[in-house]
């Protein structure tokens, strides 16, 4: 019986004398989420036998353009900015340069990225770039990605030696930070 008190008497100080704070249901008018996408954007390998042609001239320009309709999903017109992450890996005894253009469906630019130059024979080159939707909201309008790589001359007029076995690698991915009030 002692027992049977000893408990009763623990369940009835617990009930009474915790304490709850009014919850406050209006907070959610507050709430901003913040959520993060990540997506691949532009990938490329340029192997030697790429770069040479049949004749064993160089080929010293690379151009791809894609359909790039991750802004038509109406998700993304919460995006507050977008950061692209680069990874280049150069095994070549060459410099490139990357050129990298948003355009509409009527071919306007609606975005340029700054030149990226990538030194020769670079591992693990990292390269970011950050748009902030309000100073660009062209952006938002972009159908299409252009990515030209070039090749630059060599400083003693030497070709890439098509029997190596080397290549160039980029590699990019958007984070996009949306805002959803």
């Amino acid at each position: 019986m002692m027992k049977k008190n000893i408990f009763l008497l623990i369940i009835y100080t617990t009930i009474y004398s915790s304490c709850v704070k009014d919850v406050d249901f209006n907070q959610i008018e507050d709430l901003k989420l913040k959520p993060t996408f990540v997506s691949a954007l532009a990938n490329t390998t340029l192997k030697q036998t790429a770069i040479i042609n049949s004749s064993g001239v160089e080929i010293n320009q690379f151009k791809d353009v894609s359909r790039f309709d991750v802004f038509s999903n109406s998700v993304f017109e919460k995006v507050e900015k977008l950061i692209v992450n680069f990874e280049i890996n150069n095994q070549f005894d060459r410099d490139f340069t990357i050129a990298l253009t948003f355009f509409d469906d009527n071919a306007t630019l609606t975005y340029q990225f700054p030149l990226i130059s990538v030194s020769e024979n670079v591992e693990n080159y990292k390269y970011s770039h950050e748009i902030i939707i309000t100073d660009s909201p062209q952006i938002l309008e972009s159908k299409n990605l252009d990515v030209t790589v070039n090749l630059l001359p060599s400083t003693d007029g030497s070709i890439i030696d098509i029997n190596e076995d080397k290549s160039f690698t980029f590699n990019s991915s958007g984070t996009f930070f949306l805002k959803i009030d």
